[in-house]
């Protein structure tokens, strides 16, 4: 696969669609960030080149190719306990004022955004069980997503 350094073109048209597409911001300092990660996906779609792919994408020959060039701009990064401040500001902020809100209600609805495979979700319940002891007996629904498969 040739590995020619994409063009500003290329480079913009990328970030423009990425940002666009997924609300990621790329700007053409992470040229290399880019390169790297199309390198593969172009070289798995069958063109010899990632200039060629993104011929591909922008002819709209195929689709799917837009899909998979956002896809491969996102970072999949994902553990448990990921960052410990939102779990401090859940603890400590959050729930005790949607406590007291919903008291009478007895509910609590939780979406993590960004969570990749979904070891933050499972923090998240973790964390409410060690530190809400009260909330087995509120109607608690959560759920985790991600804009990559």
């Amino acid at each position: 696969m040739s590995t020619a350094t994409l063009t500003p073109d290329a480079i913009t048209y990328v970030c423009s669609t990425v940002r666009e597409r997924a609300a990621i911001e790329l700007d053409a300092s992470k040229s290399y960030l880019i390169e790297a990660r199309l390198a593969p996906v172009a070289r798995d779609s069958g063109y010899a080149s990632i200039a060629d792919f993104l011929q591909g994408v922008r002819a709209k020959r195929r689709p799917e190719l837009e899909s998979r060039m956002v896809e491969a701009m996102t970072t999949n990064e994902t553990s448990f306990f990921r960052d410990i401040h939102p779990f401090e500001a859940l603890r400590k902020t959050l729930l005790p004022e949607i406590r007291e809100r919903n008291a009478a209600r007895r509910t609590l609805n939780i979406w993590s955004a960004a969570c990749s495979t979904g070891q933050e979700i499972y923090s998240v319940a973790m964390h409410l069980r060690e530190h809400f002891p009260e909330l087995p007996a509120w109607k608690v629904q959560m759920i985790g997503t991600d804009l990559s498969d």
